[in-house]
């Protein structure tokens, strides 16, 4: 769902606040509104002030536990990923007597991107570990554990790259659906204010009759007092 614009100024809590103070006040006037609208009864008033309220509510549900738990399984695969690679690094520069035969080694591995994914870079450090698994041969795998490096530490580098990926997908999922999550409420919110200018329209017109007091459905002075202004 494409993004949807806010047709109203200020804050929405703001708003609807507003919104529900002008609901209140067409209850309270509903038989002056049915002299113009003739569904527009004490139920259609309560109607509106009920789903007010359920956006209101809704003001408070967010995907913010959801980001934060995926934060928090992303730093700490991250962490885990960063010292085994450094630990791998030092291995390896440790048990070939040929320093540069090392260098070689890490580099066709992908240990270039090291030092960037230090900065807490998560895409580097994808990238660092995609190149490590196509870069690490039968041979050099084989070269690697004579020298005495662990087959478990071969497996854990694989399983990072195989859960990063498996992590990159359900934050993309997570980030569309957050999306829409935000495009339905923001239209939501969008047809409140609509229909609350349409109650304050009528009202305007109720009042030049004398029928209701007309700062009652003046939106922008509701909201100025709301702010106390």
């Amino acid at each position: 769902m494409k993004r949807v614009i806010q047709i109203y100024s200020g804050r929405r809590s703001e708003m609807l606040t507003a919104a529900l103070v002008i609901a209140k006040h067409g209850l309270e006037d509903h038989l002056a509104f049915e002299k113009m609208i003739t569904i527009w009864d004490a139920s259609y008033f309560l109607s509106y002030e009920q789903r007010i309220l359920e956006a209101l509510d809704l003001l408070g549900e967010n995907s913010a536990e959801v980001q934060m738990e995926a934060s928090e399984a992303v730093f700490s695969m991250f962490d885990d990923a960063m010292g085994d690679l450094s630990v791998f690094r030092d291995v390896v520069l440790s048990v070939y007597e040929d320093v540069d035969a090392a260098k070689d080694v890490l580099k066709r591995l992908g240990f270039g991107f090291l030092g960037d994914a230090r900065d807490g870079d998560q895409e580097t450090l994808v990238e660092l570990l995609e190149v490590f698994v196509s870069g690490l041969s039968r041979d050099l795998e084989s070269e690697l554990l004579s020298l005495g490096l662990s087959a478990t530490m071969f497996a854990n580098i694989r399983r990072y790259k195989r859960d990063f990926a498996l992590l990159n997908v359900a934050q993309e999922v997570e980030k569309e659906r957050s999306v829409e999550r935000t495009a339905v409420r923001q239209l939501e919110l969008n047809s409140i204010y609509r229909q609350m200018m349409g109650i304050c329209r009528i009202g305007k017109q109720l009042a030049r009759k004398g029928l209701v007091v007309r700062d009652r459905y003046v939106y922008a002075r509701i909201l100025g007092r709301l702010k106390g202004e």
